[in-house]
């Protein structure tokens, strides 16, 4: 029985080794959107989301609610930026983010 689990991590740790030797900075992905999130909440910690709109795509969409909110511009127009008008103050707070990258 112990030899079936080692042999099923060695082939783990095997099929491991070769994802990262075909990726050698398999995180760059990650790191790229944690940057762009850092970028984001700044912005509207700062109530100042006049550039966070290049950090979206042209075909990104927002959902707020369950339910969509059309394009980042629109939902910066409608929403975001009034609500932040009237703020006088914001900060995240209690949140945890999970960035997952799929390759397909």
């Amino acid at each position: 029985m112990a030899i079936r689990y080692l042999t099923i991590l060695a082939a783990s740790l095997l099929l491991l080794s070769a994802i990262c030797a075909q990726t050698p900075d398999r995180f760059a992905g990650t790191r790229a959107v944690q940057a762009v999130r850092t970028q984001y909440k700044s912005a509207i910690e700062r109530l100042d989301a006049s550039k966070t709109d290049q950090l979206f795509t042209p075909d990104s969409q927002m959902f707020e609610t369950g339910g969509s909110e059309r394009s980042y511009a629109t939902y910066l127009n409608h929403h975001l930026a009034p609500e932040l008008a009237a703020f006088k103050s914001f900060k995240f707070s209690n949140y945890k983010v999970d960035v997952r990258i799929e390759v397909r």
